[in-house]
């Protein structure tokens, strides 16, 4: 667990009990055991395509579209948004909203032959 959570793969639990400590996995580590299953690649293209078809749509919207569960819809979200290609809304309610996708993504998405 340790080797995870310094890879960032999961965020454990901060407290002392007895028990052991309980986790959550990250965004990272929801790609990671994606692309070790070798879908992170055929999904991300399903969840890009998407975004740039629905520029506003709502994570889970998208997540209906691409029939995936809303985690993985999530965390690819997560990765596009840390890398720069989308921005979003979030809401006091945990709800996430596309609010702008970038000309890189709707460039990748158009020319790249998937």
């Amino acid at each position: 667990m340790e080797i995870m959570d310094r890879h960032g793969y999961i965020e454990k639990n901060r407290e002392i009990a007895q028990r052991p400590p309980g986790f959550s996995l990250t965004w990272r580590g929801v790609l990671k055991n994606l692309e070790e299953m070798g879908q992170l690649r055929r999904i991300q293209v399903e969840v890009e395509e998407a975004i740039v078809n629905r520029p506003n749509a709502k994570q889970s919207e998208i997540a209906t579209e691409v029939n995936h569960s809303p985690m993985t819809v999530a965390a690819i979200i997560d990765m596009l948004e840390a890398r720069g290609d989308i921005r979003v809304n979030r809401t006091v309610d945990g709800n996430v909203a596309i609010a702008q996708v970038t000309a890189t993504l709707r460039r990748r998405v158009k020319e790249v032959d998937y």
